[in-house]
């Protein structure tokens, strides 16, 4: 596993600890679903009005047509059998939707996914 915080670790991040399972269920995926050798890169990204977070495996990658419908209920990829319920990617969007933030997936070049989320930043008055 390779991680990549970008200097976000020199500062506080105050967030539900919903968010936690995002992050789980992401990188629980990224183990399931990559191929052997189960390298995982996660990049925490920190610009000015969100904070991403990107977990890439390097696995087969999804098709265009199936990356939408993976984070609604009961979808499984072929392939994916016996590995899950079908549910984590969509309890996923569900949080990210509950804190403003969206999720989506996108391919890593050459093989593989990016799973991503993103948060606004919500500052205190």
């Amino acid at each position: 596993m390779e991680l990549d915080f970008d200097g976000v670790l020199d500062r506080d991040i105050n967030a539900n600890p919903l968010i936690g399972e995002v992050i789980k269920n992401y990188i629980s995926n990224a183990i399931k679903y990559a191929a052997s050798g189960k390298h995982i890169h996660i990049d925490l990204i920190d610009d000015s009005d969100a904070i991403q977070i990107r977990v890439r495996d390097f696995g087969t990658t999804i098709s265009e047509a199936d990356r939408e419908t993976i984070f609604e209920r009961r979808t499984q990829l072929p392939g994916s059998e016996n590995k899950g319920r079908g549910l984590g990617l969509a309890i996923v969007k569900r949080i990210a939707e509950a804190h403003d933030g969206t999720v989506w997936v996108e391919p890593n070049l050459p093989h593989g996914n990016s799973f991503c989320f993103r948060i606004p930043r919500q500052y205190e008055n």
